[in-house]
């Protein structure tokens, strides 16, 4: 998806606001810390929607993301503990 898609308005998608959770709890389900997701979020590497200026995240589309994209996970969990 572009960005542009990725950001549209959660009145534009056929989605209900109850799937959508915050990024604290996108934290609990993805086991990155909020920096970390605020990080990918900004480099478009997670699936995110805008709501007005809020972020929010779809459960499943994180699910299907980490499945996915596990190498890159690995890679960016390896990373963090280096750094730390």
């Amino acid at each position: 998806l572009s960005r542009r898609q990725r950001q549209m308005c959660i009145r534009d998608r056929p989605y209900t606001w109850e799937k959508f959770v915050k990024i604290e709890e996108a934290s609990l389900i993805t086991c990155f810390s909020i920096g970390t997701l605020y990080n990918l979020v900004n480099k478009n590497k997670i699936p995110f929607h805008k709501v007005g200026r809020s972020i929010r995240f779809d459960p499943e589309e994180l699910q299907l993301w980490m499945k996915k994209d596990r190498p890159e996970i690995v890679k960016l969990g390896i990373r963090k503990l280096k750094e730390e």
